[in-house]
């Protein structure tokens, strides 16, 4: 119940705080009330509160449907926040609309949306991929929206068909990592061997290095942010790209906001040169693994190692190149400049435990010493 009251009679407005009565309004104007100061501050605070509460309720939400994706319990969540709340966030009504598609309540979705659209206008729909298909079906479009939904047509049409995964079977398997430690190993000849080779992110192929870690590449593993747009690697020409998130449950500016039209404009490109060369990480098989491996930020190179033992039921130790084989003091990829030989990232390091850097940036980094021990359980030893 709020604590302020406002009451109207005869044309006066009086509000009331706790019960007691601080400010009149009446309708001619006039001199300001010595009350008013009292009354904008309490104002303002109600605000910030209900702000607050709003924006707990939304990371809230969040983290139940990038882990549980559309079940009973977060769709009744969103519904007690937004209907009986009436708590207007444009991003929690957006995660609403993409979980009522996936549960197939595509009357109730439409009626949502053109709501949403009344409310809020297009904002931030082409960040949610599914619903921007959804969207453009329903003539709820600009040129954005029209990107997404058919960046997510290709993707989608590739997974449902098991293009990707059906390619990859009777194929021999290399996945590359951007770990250091594979220079000087003299692996490159080896890994050049393989069918398949996959390599991650930002990763440099120089001559230098040509013979730790090979020249080959038909596969790549993208998180989907701008520096790796940027990185140089969107030039080379590949026979599969694979996005590494669940955008069932996941939108593209929270992925990256600063690099959306990036991204759109991009894979659009891809799709409309070659449809048959861009798939995403199915949503069973990303929810499996956080639940599974309790991780809550698995990297590209562990999602894709996952995706292939899930897709293939199996996938060995001698398959796996430059990943990290040791735990180290705190196991974390945290952002400060620190250039390394396999990569075209100048933001990865080892930062000193407990510093302020450190724990800013725990909560939303890898944790490759846990990555390291998941990983043993899957991964078939070598032979």
């Amino acid at each position: 119940m709020s604590v302020i009251k406002k009451v109207k009679n005869n044309g006066k407005v009086k509000y009331y705080f706790l019960g007691m009565k601080v400010y009149t309004k009446k309708p001619k104007t006039g001199k300001l009330p010595l009350k008013e100061p009292l009354l904008s501050a309490l104002e303002k605070r109600e605000a910030d509160n209900a702000a607050r509460k709003t924006q707990n309720a939304f990371y809230t939400i969040r983290s139940f449907w990038e882990l549980y994706g559309c079940d009973d319990r977060t769709l009744n969540m969103m519904e007690y926040v937004l209907f009986v709340e009436q708590m207007e966030h444009p991003l929690i009504y957006l995660m609403y609309l993409q979980s009522l598609l996936e549960r197939g309540e595509e009357k109730r979705c439409e009626i949502g949306l053109k709501y949403y659209v009344s409310k809020f206008g297009l904002t931030e729909i082409e960040s949610f991929l599914p619903l921007s298909s959804f969207a453009v079906r329903h003539q709820i479009q600009n040129d954005k929206i029209k990107k997404a939904a058919f960046i997510f047509d290709t993707m989608e049409d590739n997974r449902k068909h098991n293009r990707f995964a059906d390619w990859l079977k009777g194929k021999s398997l290399a996945v590359v990592g951007n770990s250091p430690n594979i220079v000087g190993s003299g692996l490159g000849r080896q890994i050049d061997s393989r069918d398949v080779v996959m390599r991650i992110n930002s990763f440099a192929l120089t001559p230098e290095l040509a013979e730790d870690i090979g020249t080959k590449v038909n596969v790549w593993i993208h998180n989907g942010v701008g520096p790796t747009f940027t990185c140089g690697n969107m030039e080379r020409d590949y026979q599969w790209i694979f996005m590494i998130d669940d955008y069932w449950h996941k939108w593209q500016s929270r992925v990256d906001s600063a690099s959306v039209d990036l991204f759109l404009d991009s894979l659009f490109e891809l799709c409309r040169k070659k449809p048959q060369s861009l798939i995403y990480c199915p949503s069973e098989i990303y929810r499996r693994l956080r639940q599974t491996s309790c991780l809550r930020h698995p990297s590209a190179g562990l999602i894709i190692l996952y995706y292939i033992y899930s897709v293939l039921g199996e996938l060995s130790e001698d398959d796996v190149f430059a990943f990290n084989d040791k735990e180290q003091e705190h196991g974390l990829d945290l952002p400060t400049p620190l250039k390394l030989p396999t990569s075209r990232r100048t933001d990865r390091f080892i930062e000193e435990p407990n510093s302020y850097n450190f724990l800013l940036n725990v909560e939303t980094s890898h944790n490759f010493n846990e990555e390291l021990r998941f990983r043993k359980t899957f991964l078939k030893k070598k032979d």
